[in-house]
């Protein structure tokens, strides 16, 4: 009969340890990265669903913590940049004008404003475009319709009211609250996929 024993060095078992890890932590931040581009993917998503565009989805991002080197409990902080109008694309209510004054809703044919934001002119700025001055007729609507003359025409640049209806179109908030729970599932992906190659 035999018996062999092996025995290692501490050395070799720290060294494994210290392999695993590192591993462990470079798969915890590849986790993060992932759900970083997920939460971001979705996000976005919602916003070109409503019907919002390109520009106002892409305010939407995230960034890994740390930046720096790894950790075994990273974290993504996800934020738009322009929370205002996302939160109030995200409610219900009402949207009057200020002391009083009407809104003014653009028709198709105000012109756009030059710029990345292709946005439609102001009331002021169609006046000073065309070098005239709006005036208005009233709608059956209650509503009052502002025209400027162009080439010798009437045209409508803005349907005038006194309140706007405000319902929700992004869904934010159930988004993130279901990444939350995809969160830790991410993590534990990456650190699996990283220790069975380590």
């Amino acid at each position: 009969m035999f018996e062999y024993r092996a025995t290692l060095d501490p050395s070799v078992i720290e060294d494994i340890s210290r392999r695993k890890l590192a591993a462990a932590k470079a798969g915890a931040m590849a986790g993060a990265r992932s759900f970083r581009e997920r939460a971001v993917t979705a996000l976005r998503d919602d916003v070109r669903r409503a019907g919002l565009g390109d520009r106002l989805a892409n305010t939407w991002r995230a960034d890994v913590f740390p930046r720096n080197g790894a950790s075994l409990t990273p974290a993504v902080f996800v934020w738009s940049n322009a929370p205002h109008i996302i939160a109030g694309h995200s409610m219900d209510g009402m949207v009057r004008g200020r002391s009083g004054n009407w809104l003014a809703i653009p028709t198709e044919n105000a012109p756009r404003k030059a710029g990345r934001a292709q946005r439609a002119m102001t009331p002021t700025e169609v006046e000073a475009h065309f070098r005239g001055k709006l005036y208005t007729v009233p709608a059956r609507s209650g509503n009052l319709l502002a025209f400027i003359r162009v080439d010798g025409r009437a045209v409508p640049m803005f349907v005038l009211v006194r309140q706007v209806a405000l319902r929700p179109r992004l869904d934010w908030r159930r988004i993130g609250d279901d990444l939350a729970e995809a969160y830790a599932d991410e993590i534990s992906a990456g650190i699996s996929e990283a220790l069975g190659r380590a």
